[in-house]
């Protein structure tokens, strides 16, 4: 080397230099190196010693400083013999001139050293065990520190990386001489020396600041010594004053956290009461709603309900979500117990706070009232989309007190998202949306504000699509005032007629029922009835359903009948009313008869006030029902006997074969007013049989009517005979027989 030049002669320190380092960190990270504790030794590298020396002094265990000591001491020791080995073997090396030949060398003796640490060569043991490792194991022993996976894999990809570079800089140029890169180690040096002194200061800051400040009556150290000594965190050090003196202390100091760790902590009731109501009275929520329920279960809980309930209050003013939630629960149904009325505005007002406040069961509560719009919570479907979202979100990621549950998040969210394409296809004027929205307003307690009339105005927009049922459902609606609605009969007919159009078998019913019989609003009109009836008639032979063709075939039988009393046919209702007017006396009976059957009161008096104008126009027809069938109306016989009998015997004049068998009849029992007089009563039952055969009837009349006739010619024939017989034997009697007869006569 004496004879070398300048630039070989720095070439060949800088090769040293790296050399040395080279050498130095692949004999500490392979060469085994033997190390004793008192309850385990062996072998391994010295920088798995200096790391499990250096992660001692940065645990809080109580023993790990004197670890750190019986680690780091052999640690340093070998650190030093292979930094000396390393520099001694770079020099001797340094003797080679041929730099290849020098660095094939030092690449030997390193790649023979790193072979040699894959054998398992390093051990250990302690209480009869011991196991045998190579370099790798002891690398994943790395995890056992709970590092990063990252660092566990980084650093051995690192330390072949520097190894390569120091092999590599046997070639650098002399200007990049390592001795030049001096002032930049001592610079890096330092600031590890720092970090790893703060490090040490942070960890160990229990022992060093805290407990020393706590001593001195600082409340809020003294409050984080008491915590660390019931985290376990402050072993590293004997305490002679226990975690609850120390909070104690803080406490008196009027510290909140001291007093609301010291409930926590509370060895009985009175002692949890006692530090709740510091903490409550300092303003804590939590204190003030744990307050709340400990007073609600201590002893003596009815006497302290009032107060319990102030102190819930209070609670939920300061913002305390359970506490908000809970005092909704109690305005929703009111409660006895607490004295609180029922107030579901107030309800709503609590869990609004409750859900700000990340509440989930007080979202829960608002969702489906808000998609129902029930009491209290007008109808808002896009407040219970957003809840439902809200919740589901809680209900997949645990948060706002929900337990994680995937299958109910997607409920929610499936609720949310179906509600939500309601809305949409309902804006897009889909008649299935349109009608389901228009119900489910229709049908909240609370639609809110116009609510009622947008949910009527959206079902009515989807009834004009064409849907019968529907449009069913609107005319019931409007006719018999459901859903609260005032009854409009001109809305509610324009919807039935509609759906009757359309072959709505239920909606044809009820119309039957209201052209018939005056019902819903309708005038009666049988011609319209019997029009339904025969569509009716129809159906129900085309599903077939036996039931309802038996009842419309006997509602189309009665409507005949009906037609055949009033003439044979009725007229159009339309006209009926004109020709009435202009004196038609079949016209003014068939309106009659249309104005009695209705239901309203006020078309029956009108009715009974045409047959009135029928039966004095000399309608046969009007005569007799004036006088038989609403005698009950008219009081005809009751009021005017005269009169009554007087119509009877014009209808009887003009042939009107009930009119005769009446007028017969009171002739033979003496009605009406009539005397007695069975001749003339039996020359009218003989006038009916005669016409009948002559066929004078326009009429067709029945068997059972005809043997009626029949058997009265019988019995008034007998009682004629009888009555003759009986003069005759008078007129023959003594005296006597004469008087007795008499004596008899008064007797019956």
């Amino acid at each position: 080397m004496f004879g070398m030049g300048k630039k070989v002669k720095r070439a060949l320190r800088a090769g040293h230099s790296a050399a040395a380092w080279l050498l130095f960190l692949t004999l500490l990270h392979t060469v085994p190196s033997p190390w004793i504790l008192p309850v385990a030794g062996g072998l391994a590298p010295a920088v798995f010693l200096l790391a499990f020396g250096f992660a001692s002094l940065f645990s809080t265990d109580q023993g790990a400083l004197a670890m750190a000591a019986m680690m780091l001491v052999p640690a340093l020791v070998y650190s030093g013999i292979f930094l000396a080995g390393g520099h001694l073997l770079s020099r001797l090396l340094g003797h080679i001139e041929r730099a290849w030949v020098r660095t094939g060398l030092l690449a030997g003796l390193v790649g023979g050293l790193l072979v040699m640490s894959l054998f398992p060569i390093y051990a250990s043991g302690g209480h009869s065990q011991s196991y045998t490792h190579n370099i790798l194991d002891l690398i994943a022993l790395l995890r056992d520190y709970r590092l990063p996976g990252l660092l566990v894999v980084g650093y051995p990809i690192a330390l072949l990386s520097l190894l390569l570079g120091l092999l590599a800089w046997q070639y650098a140029p002399p200007r990049l001489s390592l001795p030049r890169l001096k002032l930049f180690r001592r610079l890096v040096a330092a600031i590890l020396t720092v970090a790893l002194l703060a490090a040490f200061i942070y960890v160990h800051r229990t022992l060093l600041i805290v407990k020393p400040l706590a001593e001195l009556g600082w409340a809020t150290a003294q409050v984080k010594l008491a915590r660390a000594l019931i985290e376990s965190s402050g072993k590293e050090f004997h305490s002679e004053v226990s975690a609850r003196t120390w909070l104690e202390r803080a406490a008196q100091q009027g510290h909140l956290e001291a007093a609301v760790e010291l409930a926590r902590l509370a060895r009985s009731a009175e002692d949890r009461e006692k530090w709740l109501r510091i903490s409550a009275e300092q303003g804590d929520s939590e204190g003030q709603y744990e307050l709340y329920r400990l007073l609600l279960r201590g002893k003596g809980a009815p006497e302290r309900r009032a107060e319990a309930l102030a102190w819930l209050n209070r609670a939920a003013a300061n913002g305390h979500g359970r506490a908000q939630f809970e005092l909704g629960g109690f305005y929703i149904r009111g409660t006895e117990l607490f004295g609180v009325a029922q107030d579901p505005a107030a309800a709503r007002t609590w869990w609004e706070r409750a859900a700000d406040q990340g509440q989930g069961k007080a979202m829960q509560e608002l969702a489906w009232r808000f998609a129902q719009g029930v009491e209290g919570f007008p109808r808002n479907p896009a407040k219970a989309i957003a809840f439902w979202r809200q919740m589901a979100e809680g209900l997949g990621k645990g948060l706002y007190g929900f337990d994680r549950n995937e299958a109910q998040a997607a409920a929610w969210l499936q609720r949310a998202e179906e509600l939500a394409e309601l809305l949409c296809k309902a804006d897009a004027g889909e008649a299935d949306a349109l009608a389901t929205l228009g119900w489910q307003i229709l049908k909240s307690q609370n639609p809110g504000p116009g609510g009622k009339e947008r949910g009527l105005a959206l079902l009515e927009q989807a009834a004009e699509k064409g849907d019968a049922e529907l449009q069913y459902d609107l005319g019931a609606m409007f006719i018999f005032g459901n859903h609260d609605l005032a009854k409009d009969f001109e809305r509610g007919h324009r919807w039935w007629a509609l759906a009757a159009k359309q072959g709505h078998l239920r909606t044809m019913e009820y119309l039957v029922s209201g052209y018939q019989n005056g019902n819903y609003g309708y005038s009666v009109d049988l011609l319209e009835a019997r029009a339904l009836v025969e569509r009716l008639l129809v159906a129900a032979e085309k599903a077939p359903d036996e039931a309802k063709q038996q009842r419309w075939q006997a509602e189309l039988a009665h409507l005949q009948r009906l037609f055949k009393l009033a003439g044979g046919s009725y007229l159009p209702l339309a006209g009926l009313r004109a020709k009435a007017e202009a004196g038609d006396a079949a016209a003014q009976y068939q309106l009659a008869r249309q104005l009695l059957v209705s239901g309203a009161a006020v078309d029956r008096d009108e009715g009974l006030r045409w047959l009135n104008r029928a039966a004095d126009g000399g309608d046969a027809e009007a005569q007799y029902r004036l006088v038989i069938y609403f005698e009950n109306q008219a009081h005809i016989m009751r009021d005017d006997p005269a009169r009554g009998v007087r119509l009877l015997s014009e209808a009887a004049m003009q042939s009107h074969p009930q009119a005769m068998s009446t007028l017969a009849l009171a002739y033979e029992k003496g009605r009406y007013g009539l005397k007695r007089d069975l001749y003339k009563a039996l020359e009218l039952y003989q006038a009916i049989l005669d016409a009948h055969q002559k066929g004078r009837f326009e009429q067709e009349l029945d068997g059972r009517f005809l043997g009626f006739q029949k058997s009265r010619i019988e019995v008034v024939t007998k009682l004629i005979k009888s009555i003759e017989e009986r003069q005759q034997r008078y007129e023959q009697g003594t005296e006597l027989e004469r008087s007795i007869m008499q004596i008899e006569d008064r007797y019956r």
